[in-house]
């Protein structure tokens, strides 16, 4: 018979201790955080570049165009009346899921849990593809 060592209190033999390696852990989360860096940073690089390629005077010439403010301006408060629609509606939604059992309350589970299963791409070109000049939705 081997000697093994036992645990005190419960008269059992210990297991092995795993060593934690922490090259895995931090290289995973390299991984990923190198990924979504390069998911922002890319285009951010692509559009600054773009935008000062003619200079820093001409960019600026082209923010004081009347149609930039307006487009400027139409941005901030679309953004600004979509988040105010999103945090209310999106504080009662939960509410309601996490307080109350009805019928087809998994049903509007999975409807609010799928834009983050449809990548943001195939979003972007569904709706070019519905409202866009020669869309589907466009001619109403």
């Amino acid at each position: 018979m081997t000697a093994r060592a036992l645990d005190p209190q419960l008269q059992q033999p210990i297991s092995p201790v795993l060593v934690p390696r922490p090259w895995g852990t931090w290289g995973i989360r390299f991984v990923a955080i190198s990924y979504l860096a390069m998911m922002i940073v890319l285009p951010l690089t692509a559009i600054v570049k773009t935008a000062f390629q003619a200079g820093p005077v001409a960019f600026l010439h082209e923010l004081a165009s009347p149609i930039a403010w307006e487009a400027l301006k139409l941005t901030l408060l679309v953004s600004t009346i979509t988040c105010v629609i999103n945090t209310v509606m999106g504080t009662l939604t939960a509410y309601v899921l996490v307080r109350f059992e009805f019928p087809g309350r998994r049903l509007l589970n999975a409807l609010v849990d799928l834009p983050f299963a449809i990548p943001t791409l195939v979003t972007g070109i569904m709706l070019v593809v519905l409202y866009g000049p020669q869309g589907i939705a466009s001619a109403w």
